[in-house]
């Protein structure tokens, strides 16, 4: 999601309705903002059901279009709660 080129790789592992991965969230978007020079890699990884699983999803689709995927992520992760119809309203 950030320096493709960098030479340090940070890769974080979360799901969207975690709370320790809600917590970190803004932190990780402050690393990014303040490292350029690092590349960050996201990787999904939906384990609290069904609602984790589509919001997973939805972000890889938004991800793989160009979109703004950071911005998703920022979204889904300041959302409380998660669900269905904030996902949708959020898309």
């Amino acid at each position: 999601v950030a320096n493709p080129n960098g030479k340090i790789t940070v890769t974080e592992f979360y799901d969207y309705r975690c709370a320790h991965c809600i917590n970190a969230a803004p932190k990780v978007l402050d690393l990014i903002k303040a490292n350029p020079d690092i590349r960050f890699v996201f990787k999904e990884l939906p384990i609290f059901g069904a609602e984790s699983d589509r919001a997973a999803r939805a972000a890889i689709a938004v991800k793989a279009k160009g979109g703004d995927y950071v911005g998703l992520y920022q979204a889904f992760m300041s959302a409380r709660p998660l669900n269905d119809g904030v996902i949708d309203a959020t898309l």
